[in-house]
């Protein structure tokens, strides 16, 4: 009923979106871009969703397994000409949360599993960035609960690396772990050595109701 209600949406790519993207556009080249014969053929395909007619056409989900296969636009040097700029640069180091959240897109059940570069691609991102960030000392990093894992330790050790080469970041901007205090207390610490306040530390409470705390599956 959405998509039907809105026909300037000719399709709607669920979950992960790179190999759905390149699928979808793959086809519409194929069909030299005829939207309507697309759909009109009731193809599937991965990720991808929409209406046609009466029906709605819905693939199968997948999600990326190895966030390695997917080439940064940043070692690219498709982002090289944002740098002329006072933009923040935005990395994934995981995808994915363990957490049931009613409230959250993440929460569905097919979110669940954690994924995650290796330590040497966030290495060679990163590396990437400090050197040609100019204008901003400011990084972004979307994972959903950065500091909260095992890995996030080697990750902060690398981020460490990067500062006392580069002197960059100045600022993380990132959503901090829920659960185990003492590894993001530890991952604050490796990261803000000697530079305090890079790596901000904070707690967010949608409620401390505990009927609604059930309701929404939150602690």
């Amino acid at each position: 009923s959405f998509l039907k209600s809105r026909p300037e949406i000719d399709f709607y790519l669920r979950w992960d979106g790179e190999y759905a993207f390149t699928s979808l556009a793959k086809k519409l080249i194929e069909s030299q871009l005829d939207v309507e014969a697309m759909k009109h053929s009731r193809f599937t395909s991965e990720n991808i969703s929409y209406t046609i007619e009466d029906d709605y056409i819905e693939g199968p989900e997948k999600r990326v397994g190895n966030l390695d296969d997917i080439p940064s636009p940043y070692i690219a040097g498709m982002m090289d000409k944002f740098f002329d700029y006072n933009l923040m640069p935005l990395i994934e180091t995981t995808r994915g949360c363990p957490y049931s959240c009613t409230f959250c897109n993440d929460g569905h059940i097919s979110r669940n599993r954690i994924f995650r570069r290796s330590p040497n691609k966030v290495r060679e991102e990163l590396e990437y960035i400090a050197a040609r960030s100019k204008k901003s000392s400011w990084l972004s990093i979307s994972d959903l609960n950065f500091g909260m894992y095992k890995e996030d330790l080697v990750t902060s050790k690398i981020i460490r690396s990067i500062i006392e080469k580069y002197n960059y970041p100045t600022r993380i901007d990132t959503a901090i772990g829920k659960s185990q205090p003492q590894r993001v207390l530890q991952v604050a610490e490796n990261i803000n050595e000697g530079n305090r306040g890079i790596l901000k530390l904070g707690s967010s409470y949608q409620s401390t109701d505990s009927d609604v705390l059930k309701s929404i599956k939150r602690k």
